[in-house]
C-alpha cells in the first residue's frame, strides 16, 4: 500500500491528515487544503459545532456541581461523552478513515473483531461489508445496542469480556479494530496484548489501533492532577515490537467546540474523568476562561484540540 494510494482514497472522503512512518520517522502532508481541514473540525468564521438541543440538559445539571472529573453514575459519563462527540468530529473521521483503509489494505473481508464497541458509531461505519462480526465489550447494555438489523449480511457474535482477557478468540481475523481502549490497560502490557492480537490475524490481515490526546485533552488533564494518556508511547510500543512488519502512524488533528461556559465544563469533564484529574468548578472556570475561551461580538465559544492518532499493523 503505497502513500499515493491512501492519499487518493482519502481525498475522496475529504480528510486532512498526516502520515508518519514508524521507523523512518518521516511526515507526509497528503491533504491540506482549505476545504478538507473544514471537514476536520477547522472553521470558517459563523461555522460552529453547537447543537442547542444537545446541551440544553447539561446547562442545569452542572450549575449543581462543584467538582469536575467524577461522575456519580455510567449514565452521566455516557450522557456527557455523547454531549462531547456531538461538537466535534471526531467519531465520524474514525469512522471514515478506517472504513477507507479497509478498502485498500484487505484482500479478503471474511472475519473482523472489534474490542471496545463504544456507542457503536464506528461499528456500524466499518462491519457491515464482513461475512463474520465478533464485538467484544465490557458492557452488556453498549453491546445490547448494537443491533443485528445494522448487519444484515453479517453473522454476529457478541461477548461481554474485558478486551485484556484474550478468552473470546476464535480462530483468525481478517481486521482486528482496537479503537480508543489502550487508555484501560496498563502501557507496560500493551506489546503483550498487541503481540496476542497480531497472532491472531489471517495472513494479509490488520489491525488498526486508536487513541487520542495531546493539545487542550492534555493540558487539562495535567493541570488539574491528571495523568493523560500519552499517544507518543504507542508509536514506541509497536516499534520495538513489530520491527519488520509494515507499520504506518496516521495523525488527525481534531477540534471540539462549544458555546459557553457549561458546556465548556462538560468537555472538561470528561477529560479529567479520564485521566483521573479532578478539579474545584471555581479554578477551572478560570482556566477554561483563560486558555480555551474565544471572546466574539455574538458571545463566547471555548475551543479544544487534540489529535487522533491511528496505528495500522499489517500482517
Amino acid at each position: 500500500m503505497s502513500v499515493s494510494q491512501v492519499a487518493d482514497m482519502l481525498n475522496k472522503h475529504s480528510f486532512l491528515i498526516k502520515k508518519r512512518d514508524v521507523h523512518q520517522n518521516i511526515y507526509y502532508a497528503l491533504v491540506a487544503n482549505k476545504e478538507y481541514s473544514i471537514a476536520l473540525g477547522g472553521k470558517e468564521e459563523g461555522d460552529f459545532l453547537f447543537s442547542q438541543a444537545s446541551s440544553s440538559s447539561f446547562s442545569l445539571k452542572e450549575k449543581e456541581r462543584c467538582f469536575f472529573g467524577e461522575f456519580k453514575s455510567d449514565l452521566d459519563y455516557l450522557s456527557a461523552v455523547a454531549f462531547l462527540f456531538s461538537q466535534t468530529k471526531e467519531t465520524a473521521n474514525r469512522a471514515s478513515f478506517i472504513r477507507c483503509m479497509i478498502d485498500v489494505s484487505l484482500f479478503k473481508k471474511e472475519r473482523i473483531l472489534e474490542l471496545g464497541v463504544g456507542d457503536g458509531e464506528v461499528s456500524r461505519a466499518i462491519c457491515s461489508g464482513f461475512k463474520e462480526i465478533t464485538f467484544v465489550d465490557k458492557s452488556k447494555r453498549l453491546l445490547d445496542l448494537l443491533c443485528a438489523a445494522s448487519f444484515p449480511r453479517s453473522r454476529i457474535r457478541k461477548i461481554v469480556s474485558e478486551a485484556e482477557s484474550c478468552d473470546y478468540f476464535d480462530g483468525e481475523y481478517d481486521c482486528i479494530v482496537v479503537s480508543h481502549l489502550l487508555y484501560y490497560i496498563n502501557y507496560a502490557s500493551w506489546g503483550l496484548f498487541l503481540k496476542t492480537l497480531y497472532d491472531r490475524l489471517s495472513e494479509g490481515g490488520v489491525i488498526f489501533v486508536v487513541l487520542s490526546g495531546g493539545g487542550d485533552k492534555e493540558k487539562i488533564a495535567r493541570n488539574f492532577g491528571g495523568v493523560p494518556c500519552d499517544i507518543d508511547k504507542l508509536v514506541s510500543c509497536v516499534s520495538g515490537v513489530f520491527l519488520n512488519e509494515r507499520i504506518n502512524v496516521y495523525d488527525i488533528d481534531e477540534v471540539c467546540e462549544v458555546r459557553g461556559l457549561d458546556e465548556a465544563l462538560c468537555v472538561s469533564d470528561v477529560y479529567l474523568n479520564d485521566s483521573g484529574g479532578l478539579a474545584k468548578r471555581s479554578l477551572l472556570s478560570l482556566y477554561l476562561n483563560k486558555v480555551n475561551k474565544i471572546d466574539e461580538k455574538d458571545g463566547s465559544r471555548y475551543l479544544f484540540s487534540f489529535t487522533q492518532r491511528f496505528v495500522v499493523i499489517q500482517k
